[in-house]
């Protein structure tokens, strides 16, 4: 808990959005209440595209799947203040940049013309749907803030 309480100072600057500005990214999305997948499908719907992405491509930390797992909260369905979305053409070059800046990224799928948004999980290819108002637990229990 006391590690997962230093994540606030991550994203605090917002230097990622400015070199993905400058790179030539086509989408930057702050993810938000819903988590991960919630932001995942947001932007699928606001860019009217589908997208393939491998769910262990996302990076997580430890910390929060234990507290997730503590709370049975999702882990991808948490808020995730301090984290972007970027599509970009260059995906590669932009995950350099950015490593170059001391900023982790990872590249977690691809968009595609259709407009399936494809999960895969272990392999097995699920579609993505909005996270229901029921999953949204996105505040912290007192305990933890």
């Amino acid at each position: 808990v006391r590690s997962a309480k230093s994540f606030a100072q991550y994203g605090a600057d917002h230097a990622e959005v400015e070199i993905a500005g400058a790179h030539g990214a086509a989408v930057i999305k702050a993810s938000g209440k819903g988590g991960i997948f919630q932001s995942l499908w947001e932007l699928g719907e606001e860019s009217r595209v589908g997208m393939e992405i491998a769910a262990k491509d996302i990076p997580i930390r430890q910390e929060t799947i234990e507290i997730a797992e503590y709370y049975g909260i999702h882990p991808y369905k948490l808020e995730g203040a301090g984290s972007y979305l970027i599509a970009a053409a260059d995906g590669t070059g932009l995950k350099k940049k950015l490593s170059d800046a001391c900023i982790s990224a990872s590249i977690i799928g691809k968009v595609t013309g259709g407009n399936d948004r494809i999960l895969y999980v272990d392999g097995v290819k699920r579609y993505l749907e909005p996270v229901r108002a029921a999953e949204n637990k996105n505040a912290c229990p007192d305990s933890i803030q």
